[in-house]
């Protein structure tokens, strides 16, 4: 009897040790849209205290807390094996199961959408000593080239200088070069510099560049330079399916960026005052929020070439909006 009362007892904590050990393998794929399994610790460590605490009053509870620490071991190890995993060469932070299995790297690129994963070039073997003829007394040999990181992969890294001429020739590479990781990196490098001009020429020739990857680079630092500052206008063009109550919530807002995350492409912010977060991607923009009396919505936009983007705002209920959000 004992025994059987043992294994009842067990077997709700082994389902929420699986349920939980599945979340947080997904949290660590979902890493390059945010760190969800550092808000998953954060959210049960806060839990298992606040349980212990009132447990004193109410035994009952220590159950739910054992729940709540078995969702802090699995929530910390993925957290401990994210910080282990080595970022990725295209600047992605795929977590730690994308870093080190490259089949699930591809999957999670194609996907999420996500630049095609940079896989590490082996080692090449040492070449085999080769007899020569003597050479000549007078003959000097020519010194040894200095190997430039990353050359042996073709790979673009940002020089240690940042004087302007080396802002300039990274703007030249993410225009012309044929790796879609090196215009990205050097895109990025570019718009790092610090003359505002140069900056907002950068930021017009990387958004009407042909190259699929760059416009999406150029609209997230046109977020990041208005961060915490000015707020881009939500502009209603046309409402779908009569809904009058939902154009009227709209008249007015403003979208406000607080943070955003360059390489992932997450944003965070504000909608008329309601929490907002979103992300940006090679194909279009997506944020949800929530508007008031109407609930939570979405908003899919893409970007014009007349810098702003164009999409629908839909509501809970199917009514839609379309929207127009002018980034210059």
């Amino acid at each position: 009897m004992s025994e059987e009362r043992q294994q009842s007892g067990s077997s709700p904590f082994a389902l929420w040790g699986a349920a939980a050990t599945v979340v947080g393998l997904a949290s660590d794929l979902l890493r390059p849209l945010g760190n969800f399994a550092l808000f998953l610790l954060i959210l049960s460590v806060a839990a298992s205290i606040t349980l212990l605490v009132l447990a004193r009053r109410k035994p009952e509870l220590k159950k739910s807390a054992g729940f709540a620490g078995i969702g802090v071991l699995v929530f910390g190890a993925v957290t401990l094996l994210q910080v282990m995993a080595p970022v990725d060469e295209s600047g992605v932070k795929r977590g730690f199961i994308a870093s080190t299995v490259t089949p699930v790297a591809s999957a999670q690129s194609a996907v999420l959408d996500l630049p095609p994963p940079v896989r590490r070039a082996a080692e090449p073997a040492a070449p085999q000593p080769q007899p020569v003829a003597a050479a000549p007394a007078a003959t000097v040999a020519p010194p040894a080239a200095t190997p430039i990181p990353g050359a042996a992969l073709g790979m673009w890294m940002p020089p240690e200088s940042r004087e302007p001429a080396d802002f300039g020739n990274a703007l030249q590479v993410a225009l012309s070069d044929a790796d879609a990781g090196n215009r990205v990196r050097a895109a990025r490098f570019a718009l790092g510099s610090e003359d505002v001009a140069f900056q907002a020429a950068a930021i017009e020739r990387l958004y009407r560049a042909p190259q699929t990857e760059l416009r999406p680079v150029a609209i997230s630092a046109i977020f990041k330079s208005r961060t915490g500052r000015a707020q881009f206008p939500l502009l209603v063009v046309e409402a779908e399916g009569n809904d009058p109550d939902l154009v009227n919530a709209l008249q007015g807002a403003s979208l406000y960026v607080s943070r955003v995350d360059e390489v992932t492409g997450g944003i965070v912010g504000s909608l008329a005052s309601q929490g907002l977060n979103g992300s940006i991607t090679r194909s279009s923009i997506n944020f949800s929020t929530a508007v008031h009396n109407r609930g939570a919505v979405t908003l899919t936009l893409q970007p014009g070439d007349d810098f702003s983007l164009t999409g629908v705002l839909r509501a809970q209920d199917g009514k839609t909006v379309r929207v127009q959000l002018p980034l210059m």
